[in-house]
C-alpha cells in the first residue's frame, strides 16, 4: 500500500497548513509497534468521515524540536491537535482507541438522547 501520508519536518509546516485539526503519529523505524499501527493509521487517514482531519507522521528521530513542544516520551505516541492546539495524547498501538479518540475529537456524534453535539 503507499503512504499518502506526510511526514511532518518541522513546526512550521504545521502553521502553515490550512487545516485546522490534526492527528500527528510519533513514530520510529526501529520501533516495532510503530510499524504495526502504521497502515492502520493510513487507512484512517483514507476514511471519508476524518477527510476534515489531516494526518502527519513524525520521525522521532529527525524531529526533536517537535518531540519537545508535544513532550512526546514513547512511541508510538498520536498527538491530537484542534485548532492548531494540542487536545490530547495516546500511547501505544492501539487501532480501537485511536479510532475513538478521533471520532471524540473531531466527528459530530449522537448523544443518548439522540441529539448532534459536537465531538
Amino acid at each position: 500500500m503507499e503512504n499518502s501520508i506526510k511526514y511532518l519536518n518541522n513546526k512550521q509546516e504545521l502553521d502553515e497548513d490550512t487545516f485546522d485539526n490534526f492527528v500527528l503519529d510519533f513514530t520510529a523505524s526501529w520501533c516495532g509497534p510503530c510499524q504495526v499501527i502504521s497502515p492502520h493509521f493510513e487507512s484512517l487517514s483514507k476514511e471519508d468521515h476524518f477527510k476534515h482531519i489531516k494526518f502527519y507522521k513524525v520521525d522521532v528521530d529527525e524531529n526533536e524540536d517537535l518531540c519537545q513542544e508535544y513532550d512526546i516520551s514513547c512511541m508510538p505516541s498520536f498527538v491530537f491537535l484542534k485548532d492548531k492546539k494540542k487536545i490530547d495524547v495516546q500511547t501505544g498501538a492501539d487501532i480501537k482507541k485511536l479510532r475513538e479518540k478521533i471520532q471524540e475529537h473531531f466527528c459530530i456524534q449522537e448523544d443518548k438522547n439522540e441529539n448532534l453535539v459536537e465531538g
